[in-house]
């Protein structure tokens, strides 16, 4: 596989988790505390590591 391909499923496995994050919070089954903490750590692997690495 090639870094693009990698990049993009990588991509679509975030989406999918932060997706699930939002139904899961609207139905109540989690808590606000979960809620934010996987958006903020998404936040950190899109922003901060899949930038690394499609610059190597």
């Amino acid at each position: 596989m090639d870094k693009e391909t990698i990049l993009k499923v990588i991509g679509y496995i975030f989406l999918i988790i932060l997706l699930a994050n939002i139904i899961l919070f609207s139905f109540r089954i989690i808590s606000w505390q979960i809620f934010w903490l996987v958006l903020g750590m998404s936040a950190l692997v899109v922003y901060g590591i899949l930038p690394r690495i499609k610059k190597k």
